[in-house]
Protein backbone atom coordinates (compact mmCIF):
# COMPACT_ATOMS: atom_id res chain seq x y z
CA UNK A 1 0.00 0.00 0.00
CA UNK A 2 1.55 3.16 -1.16
CA UNK A 3 2.53 5.70 1.59
CA UNK A 4 -0.21 8.63 2.29
CA UNK A 5 2.63 10.76 1.73
CA UNK A 6 3.53 11.05 -1.79
CA UNK A 7 0.01 11.47 -2.73
CA UNK A 8 -0.66 13.91 -0.83
CA UNK A 9 2.96 15.81 -2.08
CA UNK A 10 1.24 14.97 -5.57
CA UNK A 11 -2.17 16.84 -4.73
CA UNK A 12 -0.48 19.60 -3.09
CA UNK A 13 1.69 20.14 -6.34
CA UNK A 14 -1.27 19.69 -9.01
CA UNK A 15 -2.97 22.51 -6.51
CA UNK A 16 -0.74 24.88 -6.57
CA UNK A 17 -1.09 26.42 -9.98
CA UNK A 18 -4.60 27.01 -9.52
CA UNK A 19 -4.29 28.64 -5.77
CA UNK A 20 -1.25 30.97 -7.17
CA UNK A 21 -3.64 31.58 -9.91
CA UNK A 22 -6.64 32.59 -7.41
CA UNK A 23 -4.38 34.43 -5.29
CA UNK A 24 -3.17 36.74 -7.98
CA UNK A 25 -6.58 37.75 -9.10
CA UNK A 26 -7.54 38.55 -5.17
CA UNK A 27 -4.71 40.84 -4.56
CA UNK A 28 -5.24 44.21 -5.86
CA UNK A 29 -2.64 45.81 -8.73
CA UNK A 30 -0.68 48.62 -7.49
CA UNK A 31 -0.97 51.17 -10.31
CA UNK A 32 1.48 54.06 -10.45
CA UNK A 33 1.21 57.07 -11.15
CA UNK A 34 3.17 58.86 -13.85
CA UNK A 35 2.99 62.56 -14.55
CA UNK A 36 3.16 64.27 -17.79
CA UNK A 37 1.76 60.97 -19.75
CA UNK A 38 -0.99 61.60 -21.72
CA UNK A 39 -2.89 58.18 -22.70
CA UNK A 40 -4.24 57.19 -26.32
CA UNK A 41 -3.38 58.36 -29.24
CA UNK A 42 -2.81 62.55 -29.45
CA UNK A 43 -3.07 62.31 -33.24
CA UNK A 44 -7.05 60.58 -33.25
CA UNK A 45 -8.06 63.65 -30.53
CA UNK A 46 -5.97 66.72 -32.58
CA UNK A 47 -8.24 69.14 -34.40
CA UNK A 48 -8.01 68.55 -37.79
CA UNK A 49 -5.38 70.96 -40.17
CA UNK A 50 -6.94 74.00 -42.01
CA UNK A 51 -7.66 72.83 -45.71
CA UNK A 52 -4.69 74.54 -47.78
CA UNK A 53 -5.25 75.68 -51.91
CA UNK A 54 -2.52 74.05 -53.67
CA UNK A 55 0.56 75.89 -53.15
CA UNK A 56 1.16 76.85 -57.49
CA UNK A 57 5.20 78.06 -57.39
CA UNK A 58 6.02 74.35 -57.87
CA UNK A 59 2.75 73.68 -60.65
CA UNK A 60 4.90 76.91 -62.40
CA UNK A 61 8.20 75.28 -62.22
CA UNK A 62 6.76 71.47 -62.99
CA UNK A 63 5.72 73.31 -66.27
CA UNK A 64 8.94 75.03 -66.94
CA UNK A 65 10.62 71.60 -66.93
CA UNK A 66 7.77 69.76 -68.95
CA UNK A 67 8.19 69.85 -72.74
CA UNK A 68 6.10 68.53 -75.88
CA UNK A 69 2.74 66.42 -75.17
CA UNK A 70 3.84 66.59 -70.91
CA UNK A 71 2.55 70.18 -71.02
CA UNK A 72 -0.27 70.20 -73.17
CA UNK A 73 -1.31 67.33 -70.78
CA UNK A 74 -0.19 69.99 -67.91
CA UNK A 75 -2.11 72.57 -69.24
CA UNK A 76 -5.40 71.17 -69.98
CA UNK A 77 -5.10 69.39 -66.51
CA UNK A 78 -5.01 72.75 -65.07
CA UNK A 79 -8.65 73.06 -66.00
CA UNK A 80 -9.52 71.27 -62.67
CA UNK A 81 -7.51 73.57 -60.48
CA UNK A 82 -9.09 77.47 -59.48
CA UNK A 83 -8.32 80.00 -62.76
CA UNK A 84 -7.94 82.43 -59.98
CA UNK A 85 -5.28 80.81 -59.50
CA UNK A 86 -3.48 79.13 -62.77
CA UNK A 87 -4.29 82.62 -64.38
CA UNK A 88 -0.69 83.92 -64.54
CA UNK A 89 0.46 79.83 -66.50
CA UNK A 90 -2.29 79.90 -68.96
CA UNK A 91 -1.49 83.85 -69.50
CA UNK A 92 2.31 82.84 -69.97
CA UNK A 93 1.57 80.17 -72.60
CA UNK A 94 -0.86 82.49 -74.25
CA UNK A 95 1.64 84.84 -75.11
CA UNK A 96 4.32 81.70 -75.97
CA UNK A 97 5.28 80.77 -79.55
CA UNK A 98 3.78 77.16 -80.02
CA UNK A 99 0.33 77.89 -81.42
CA UNK A 100 -1.07 74.24 -79.80
CA UNK A 101 -0.12 75.20 -76.45
CA UNK A 102 -1.53 78.92 -77.03
CA UNK A 103 -4.94 77.17 -78.13
CA UNK A 104 -5.04 74.88 -74.90
CA UNK A 105 -3.92 77.87 -72.70
CA UNK A 106 -7.04 80.27 -73.91
CA UNK A 107 -9.53 77.19 -73.80
CA UNK A 108 -8.44 76.37 -70.18
CA UNK A 109 -8.74 80.40 -69.21
CA UNK A 110 -11.74 81.48 -71.02
CA UNK A 111 -13.23 78.23 -69.84
CA UNK A 112 -12.47 78.83 -66.03
CA UNK A 113 -13.59 82.58 -66.17
CA UNK A 114 -16.85 81.87 -68.37
CA UNK A 115 -17.84 79.59 -65.40
CA UNK A 116 -17.28 81.84 -62.51
CA UNK A 117 -19.11 84.60 -64.63
CA UNK A 118 -22.39 82.11 -65.61
CA UNK A 119 -22.22 81.21 -61.64
CA UNK A 120 -22.30 85.11 -60.72
CA UNK A 121 -25.09 85.89 -63.40
CA UNK A 122 -27.39 83.18 -61.75
CA UNK A 123 -26.57 83.97 -58.48
CA UNK A 124 -27.16 87.90 -58.51
CA UNK A 125 -30.61 86.72 -60.09
CA UNK A 126 -31.53 85.25 -56.85
CA UNK A 127 -34.11 86.74 -53.78
CA UNK A 128 -31.57 88.59 -52.02
CA UNK A 129 -33.25 87.25 -49.18
CA UNK A 130 -31.64 83.36 -49.87
CA UNK A 131 -28.72 83.98 -47.41
CA UNK A 132 -27.02 80.78 -48.93
CA UNK A 133 -27.21 82.31 -52.59
CA UNK A 134 -25.30 85.91 -51.45
CA UNK A 135 -22.93 83.59 -49.77
CA UNK A 136 -22.26 81.78 -52.92
CA UNK A 137 -22.34 85.22 -54.80
CA UNK A 138 -19.47 86.06 -52.79
CA UNK A 139 -17.50 83.16 -53.02
CA UNK A 140 -17.93 83.72 -56.66
CA UNK A 141 -17.33 87.82 -56.60
CA UNK A 142 -14.28 87.08 -54.34
CA UNK A 143 -12.71 84.96 -57.23
CA UNK A 144 -13.13 87.06 -60.48
CA UNK A 145 -11.85 89.98 -57.82
CA UNK A 146 -8.43 87.96 -57.85
CA UNK A 147 -5.88 90.07 -59.02
CA UNK A 148 -5.14 87.49 -61.00
CA UNK A 149 -8.08 88.18 -63.50
CA UNK A 150 -9.11 91.54 -63.31
CA UNK A 151 -7.62 95.62 -62.17
CA UNK A 152 -7.41 96.92 -59.41
CA UNK A 153 -10.20 99.31 -60.45
CA UNK A 154 -12.39 97.07 -61.10
CA UNK A 155 -11.65 94.73 -58.11
CA UNK A 156 -12.77 97.89 -55.89
CA UNK A 157 -16.20 98.29 -57.94
CA UNK A 158 -16.76 94.25 -57.59
CA UNK A 159 -15.97 94.35 -53.84
CA UNK A 160 -17.89 97.12 -53.28
CA UNK A 161 -20.94 95.50 -55.49
CA UNK A 162 -20.77 92.51 -52.98
CA UNK A 163 -20.64 94.40 -50.03
CA UNK A 164 -23.93 96.23 -50.93
CA UNK A 165 -25.39 92.53 -51.35
CA UNK A 166 -24.44 91.35 -48.41
CA UNK A 167 -25.63 94.48 -46.32
CA UNK A 168 -28.99 94.33 -48.01
CA UNK A 169 -29.30 90.13 -47.06
CA UNK A 170 -28.13 90.75 -43.12
CA UNK A 171 -31.26 93.40 -43.40
CA UNK A 172 -33.53 91.10 -44.42
CA UNK A 173 -32.40 88.08 -42.77
CA UNK A 174 -33.19 87.89 -38.72
CA UNK A 175 -29.92 85.27 -38.00
CA UNK A 176 -27.68 84.87 -40.60
CA UNK A 177 -26.13 81.59 -40.58
CA UNK A 178 -22.77 80.45 -40.41
CA UNK A 179 -21.94 80.33 -44.32
CA UNK A 180 -22.98 83.79 -44.60
CA UNK A 181 -21.27 84.90 -41.30
CA UNK A 182 -17.85 83.44 -43.01
CA UNK A 183 -18.24 84.87 -46.43
CA UNK A 184 -18.91 88.26 -45.07
CA UNK A 185 -15.72 88.17 -43.10
CA UNK A 186 -13.65 87.18 -45.97
CA UNK A 187 -15.14 89.41 -47.88
CA UNK A 188 -14.58 92.53 -45.31
CA UNK A 189 -11.08 90.90 -45.01
CA UNK A 190 -10.08 91.22 -48.95
CA UNK A 191 -12.12 94.77 -48.41
CA UNK A 192 -9.54 95.54 -45.95
CA UNK A 193 -12.08 95.95 -43.52
CA UNK A 194 -10.59 94.33 -40.47
CA UNK A 195 -12.78 95.32 -37.70
CA UNK A 196 -16.12 93.81 -39.41
CA UNK A 197 -14.07 91.17 -40.52
CA UNK A 198 -13.62 89.90 -36.67
CA UNK A 199 -17.26 90.95 -35.73
CA UNK A 200 -18.48 88.73 -38.62
CA UNK A 201 -15.67 85.73 -37.35
CA UNK A 202 -17.06 86.62 -33.32
CA UNK A 203 -20.95 85.95 -34.25
CA UNK A 204 -19.55 82.46 -34.81
CA UNK A 205 -19.05 79.57 -32.58
CA UNK A 206 -15.34 79.46 -31.70
CA UNK A 207 -15.09 75.51 -32.49
CA UNK A 208 -16.86 76.56 -35.93
CA UNK A 209 -14.31 75.01 -38.46
CA UNK A 210 -15.44 78.22 -40.69
CA UNK A 211 -14.00 80.99 -38.00
CA UNK A 212 -10.75 78.46 -37.62
CA UNK A 213 -10.24 79.10 -40.73
CA UNK A 214 -10.57 82.33 -41.37
CA UNK A 215 -8.94 83.21 -38.00
CA UNK A 216 -5.43 83.29 -38.65
CA UNK A 217 -5.53 85.31 -41.95
CA UNK A 218 -7.55 87.90 -39.73
CA UNK A 219 -5.33 88.11 -37.42
CA UNK A 220 -1.87 88.32 -39.74
CA UNK A 221 -3.95 91.29 -41.11
CA UNK A 222 -4.66 92.87 -37.82
CA UNK A 223 -1.15 92.54 -36.89
CA UNK A 224 0.61 93.68 -40.28
CA UNK A 225 -1.86 96.85 -39.89
CA UNK A 226 -0.36 97.86 -36.03
CA UNK A 227 3.36 96.93 -37.50
CA UNK A 228 2.75 99.40 -39.94
CA UNK A 229 0.72 102.55 -38.21
CA UNK A 230 3.15 101.75 -35.22
CA UNK A 231 6.53 102.12 -37.92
Amino acid sequence: MPSPLPIAALILAAALPFFLTWLVALVPRRVKEVSDVILGNPILEAPLPVDQVVTLKPLLHLSRALTGNDIRGFIVGARHLPVEHTAPIMSRYIRGSDPALQLYAQSVLQSGLGQLQHWQQQLEKADEKDERATAWLIEVGLALAHHNLCSAADRATLLRQLTQRAARTFILTRSPGPHLLAAAAELALESGNLLSAQQFLDRLPEDSPLRLQLQPAVTHAHRRASSIHGA
